[in-house]
């Protein structure tokens, strides 16, 4: 389903009543593209002297860019009303999850039957109107210190990235692959030597049917299999 400012504002309203017993104010609304993301709350925050956070200027952030029916759109805008109750009225939790959080999804899944959960985004298709299908070029860099980096690439850096890489990372090795999977949509095409932390499992099931390459000279091509 596309989400609307009008849609997050009924659902808000709603559970506002029924969970919250009508005491957060509207937030500013809004909606966007972000891949990281399902639902975000932003805010501002003043320290004193003695350490004392105090929260304002709040406003919901949601991604269109996954899909999700009514039911898991509820849930995602709950999960970020809990985190705005906790912030507005100046709760100190013990984490961005933390006690204080746990405990009011709970109550609030289990009075109303609902499935709030900490992480929401994982195995959601991207919603229709970003299914195009797409060509990522995709670095996968094994690091010495164990972590898989994962790099999707602008092609016109192919060749800045493949030689700086090796110069800001401490890598064991690298593989190159082109790649039409929507699941790399997630990561941020990136002009720089930059990877992103992945998990290895995860990213090699998607890659299993990708286009290895490897570079000859000042040429990328697909790698050539090597015969027995």
């Amino acid at each position: 389903m596309r989400i609307t400012i009008i849609d997050i504002q009924n659902i808000f309203d709603k559970y506002n009543e029924l969970c919250f017993d009508g005491k957060l104010p509207m937030p500013r609304i809004r909606i966007g593209h972000a891949k990281n993301y399902l639902g975000q709350l932003r805010y501002k925050m003043n320290k004193d002297k003695d350490g004392k956070r105090t929260y304002y200027d709040f406003s919901l952030n949601f991604s269109k860019l996954y899909e999700m029916d009514q039911q898991k759109l509820e849930d995602v805008v709950i999960h970020e009303m809990i985190h705005y109750y906790i912030h507005y009225n100046q709760i100190q939790d013990t984490s961005s999850h933390g006690a204080v959080f746990r405990r009011m999804m709970n109550d609030i899944n289990t009075r109303f039957q609902r499935n709030i959960t900490i992480s929401d985004r994982s195995g959601l298709p991207v919603a229709n109107d970003s299914q195009q299908v797409k060509l990522y070029l995709v670095c996968l860099a094994a690091l010495r210190s164990g972590d898989m980096g994962v790099a999707v690439c602008a092609r016109s850096r192919a060749f800045e990235i493949y030689d700086e890489l090796p110069l800001r990372y401490d890598i064991l090795k690298v593989n190159w692959y082109f790649t039409t999977d929507p699941f790399f949509n997630r990561f941020r095409r990136t002009n720089t030597a930059k990877l992103y932390r992945a998990d290895k499992e995860e990213v090699c099931k998607h890659l299993a049917s990708a286009t290895e390459l490897e570079r000859v000279g000042n040429v990328i091509r697909p790698k050539k299999r090597r015969k027995v």
